[in-house]
């Protein structure tokens, strides 16, 4: 926004901005970090890989989602740098998205499937 203002004979203008944090996914670094972020409340976890095009099209989708679902937090877990968690989950195929509730898996999507992340979260609402 631009604010003019003419005092006397001079000119001035001044710039005010506002800005806004925008929201963004969130990477786990550590199995440690991983099971402190999943233990409470719904948590969407999309485990992906630096190399994956699947991956990097449904990156944007799942920031949308973020702002849309304000009660689900949102995070990824790179498989190659916390390979001992996409282990335990049985990661076969990037990406893989599972929702956790309380702690608890309670659904898995393979593939860059926005629609039916969509559903898994609209039925969470």
């Amino acid at each position: 926004m631009l604010r003019l203002s003419i005092s006397g004979t001079r000119l001035s203008s001044q710039r005010f901005f506002t800005t806004t944090t925008p929201r963004m996914v969130s990477q786990i670094a550590s199995a440690a970090d991983f099971r402190s972020k999943i233990g409470s409340g719904l948590v969407l976890v999309e485990f992906f890989a630096t190399w994956c095009g699947p991956c990097k099209m449904i990156a944007p989708v799942l920031e949308n989602f973020e702002k849309q679902y304000t009660n689900v937090s949102f995070y990824k877990v790179d498989i190659e740098q916390v390979a001992e968690i996409a282990s335990e989950f049985a990661v076969s195929a990037v990406p893989t998205i599972i929702l956790f509730k309380e702690g608890e898996q309670v659904d898995v999507v393979k593939g860059a499937n926005a629609a039916k992340v969509k559903q898994i979260l609209d039925a969470r609402q």
